[in-house]
């Protein structure tokens, strides 16, 4: 994955949401949604 894609607020939380129960595994959230890390990096801003 390059660029990765857009993403929908309820996307944003649903991936939060994902990354926190997964024991903040980023590296499978940018795999399991198609996203980028830089793009992973901005929705992590929000996480505890």
């Amino acid at each position: 994955m390059k660029n990765g894609r857009k993403t929908t607020q309820l996307e944003r939380i649903e991936i939060a949401e994902w990354v926190i129960v997964n024991d903040m595994d980023y590296t499978g959230a940018t795999k399991q949604y198609d996203i980028s890390w830089k793009y992973l990096a901005i929705i992590g801003e929000y996480l505890p």
